[in-house]
């Protein structure tokens, strides 16, 4: 997945993945990788239409994919909230449809659970199975080596 990305492409990568590693589905519902991938693309069609100066969010179709696409997003602006550019909006859209395609990719592969690009998430950020802090906080440590 990070083949062809440049350092701020792949660290966005890497963010979005922790984020939707880390992400909790209201309601008992499971976040399947079809969400993800519904959710990252909905989110890169709205930065997309935005960099031809058009706003429009566009939505997810399910109620998972639309909670974890807010909440990508609300994370991304946090992240450039002192910083906006268009090439960070540019590369956001970029990672976005790269994870759209790895989790509807994943799902394709035969006897692969409805979760499975979720659960390589969670081995290779080790999102939610980090000691825990004093204070109840999850310190979540990654194994992947970035050359």
């Amino acid at each position: 997945m990070l083949q062809g990305l440049s350092e701020p492409q792949s660290r966005l990568l890497l963010f979005f993945g922790t984020v939707i590693a880390r992400h909790v589905p209201q309601d008992f519902q499971t976040l399947r990788d079809e969400d993800i991938a519904e959710a990252a693309a909905s989110l890169a069609a709205t930065f997309e239409t935005a960099g031809r100066g058009i706003i429009y969010e566009h939505r997810a179709g399910t109620g998972p994919a639309q909670l974890l696409a807010q909440n990508l997003q609300q994370s991304f602006t946090e992240l450039v909230r002192d910083r906006p550019s268009n090439s960070l909006d540019r590369d956001a859209a970029l990672v976005l449809r790269r994870i759209e395609q790895a989790a509807r990719d994943q799902a394709k592969t035969p006897g692969a659970s409805e979760t499975a690009y979720r659960d390589l998430l969670g081995r290779m950020l080790k999102a939610g199975t980090g000691d825990q802090s004093e204070t109840g906080q999850v310190r979540a440590e990654s194994n992947l080596i970035i050359p």
